[in-house]
């Protein structure tokens, strides 16, 4: 496997909506504060009214892109199980492509994240999250979320990495974003998601072959708590550069109330549930995906391709 610890940075966008009896309003004031009312009054201008009947949660996962996102996530993940140049041979490392491919998919993850994010839901605080993505600036910023997982945009964000480091943004602007990082807990989850992927490699590896990886679960714990702290600052600043690349359109004040929303307690509450339920799903596919790879391809094998100076893949 490579040595590199993956760095993702996630700002995912997650809605379900509950079936009423009857008819309740929630509105934003102007400054996008969340208010309950069981009927519409004169202090609630922008009135939102969530009729009764279910909304299919895939369809409010495609509506957010929610879905687009964990494509771009697990597309930059899958190069996680890549192993170091010279260690297989091409053929091996062909078998190994395709048992990520089968089995690091969006699906699996998005099935696991709907099913661990069920467990924990409070609908009083989803819901007002949905007023919030269904407000103007709540849909621009989702747009702007889902475009960021596009494909095209690893070579757009490293491009302007690269401007940021000679015309650095404004105190203001950097304040903003680090409060949203800490609010939305970006860089905590893609710190986790970096020390998990080799945690489950290495039990993956330890498990197909006992007697050539002398390795426990609590050394393997303890490596994974190292790979994680040795991360940390890394990812955090990566996220610091992904988020000003992410929100680069909107200004200050839009960004304010954005990090204003997500400090709320509906906010953090689904902020720290989305975090938890995806963790838990990667972690799962990633346990999977390592043990199928060494099913495929044994850790020996890897040990005598590597000693024999196997030819490196392209």
């Amino acid at each position: 496997m490579t040595e590199r610890a993956g760095v993702v940075v996630l700002v995912a966008a997650l809605v379900i909506a509950r079936p009423a009896s009857a008819e309740i309003h929630r509105w934003v004031d102007a400054r996008g504060i969340v208010h309950y009312t069981d009927r519409v009054t004169r202090s609630a201008p922008i009135a939102v009214a969530l009729t009764s009947g279910p909304v299919a949660l895939e369809a409010l996962f495609e509506l957010t892109g929610t879905r687009r996102q964990v494509t771009g996530l697990t597309r930059r993940l899958m190069s996680e199980f890549r192993p170091a140049k010279g260690q297989l041979t091409t053929s091996d490392e062909a078998t190994i492509v395709r048992v990520v491919a089968r089995t690091l998919t969006a699906d699996a993850v998005m099935r696991l994240t709907r099913e661990e994010f069920a467990r924990g839901l409070d609908r009083p605080k989803l819901e007002a999250k949905l007023v919030w993505l269904r407000s103007p600036l709540g849909h621009r910023i989702a747009a702007l979320e889902m475009a960021t997982a596009e494909p095209d945009q690893d070579r757009l964000l490293t491009e302007f990495a690269r401007q940021l480091a000679s015309v650095p943004t404004s105190e203001r602007r950097r304040e903003l974003i680090e409060r949203l990082d800490w609010v939305s807990g970006g860089s905590e989850v893609s710190a986790d998601i970096a020390a998990a992927l080799p945690a489950s490699i290495a039990r993956a590896a330890a498990a197909s072959a006992p007697g050539v990886h002398h390795i426990s679960r609590r050394q393997i714990d303890s490596q994974t708590d190292e790979i994680r702290a040795t991360t940390a600052g890394r990812v955090r600043q990566a996220t610091v550069v992904s988020m000003l690349y992410t929100y680069r359109t909107l200004s200050d004040e839009e960004l304010e109330r954005y990090v204003e929303f997500e400090g709320t307690e509906a906010g953090r509450w689904y902020n720290g549930l989305l975090r938890r339920a995806l963790l838990a799903a990667l972690t799962r596919v990633f346990d999977e995906t390592a043990q199928a790879v060494f099913a495929a391809v044994p850790p020996e094998r890897w040990s005598r391709a590597g000693n024999a100076g196997a030819a490196p893949s392209p």
